[in-house]
């Protein structure tokens, strides 16, 4: 197979709730609190919910990694699954090597199918059972958007392709 990168299937998700148009972008940076409060916003969440109830092929038996623009947006995203009856969890840069090992591997072995991360796995990380990326934080990066889409693109044994599910329209 010459194939080096699993296939994938993008959706780009319409967001009819959230317009991130007015977060202020100082030095071109997102201001993280405006972008939070925007971000974690229960019909918002509703929107989530729904999309991955809808497309992702197996939303219960997954391993997707959710990559969210805040310690407050990564535990809101992790709650609302939760409450939706989907198994996640959430790490950030913040948490201790040996709890990120843990709760990383938890992902791979199907413990847990929802891993909200902020400012983690972004680049340098090898997860190839990941099949599916839900980008939940927009990026004034192209570099950052890439490398957060090449979580995914792994090959691993019986993975035939990823699924993304894009709430940013990056």
């Amino acid at each position: 197979n010459l194939l080096l990168l699993c296939p994938f299937q993008y959706y780009c998700i319409t967001d009819d709730v959230v317009d991130l148009r007015d977060v202020d972008c100082p030095g071109g940076r997102y201001d993280i609190n405006q972008l939070t409060q925007k971000l974690c916003d229960p019909r918002r969440l509703q929107i989530v919910v729904k999309a991955v109830i809808n497309y992702v092929a197996d939303e219960f038996n997954c391993k997707a990694l959710c990559f969210c623009s805040s310690m407050e947006h990564a535990k809101f995203m992790k709650e609302g699954l939760c409450k939706a009856g989907l198994n996640a969890a959430y790490l950030t840069s913040l948490d201790p090597k040996d709890k990120r090992q843990r709760v990383l591997k938890e992902l791979q072995d199907g413990l847990i199918n929802y891993l909200c991360v902020v400012d983690l796995y972004n680049e340098g990380v090898d997860i190839p059972k990941v099949n599916q990326i839900i980008m939940l934080r927009p990026t004034q990066s192209a570099i950052v958007f890439v490398q957060q889409l090449g979580r995914g693109l792994r090959k691993a044994p019986h993975k035939r392709y990823i699924e993304v599910l894009d709430f940013i329209g990056n």
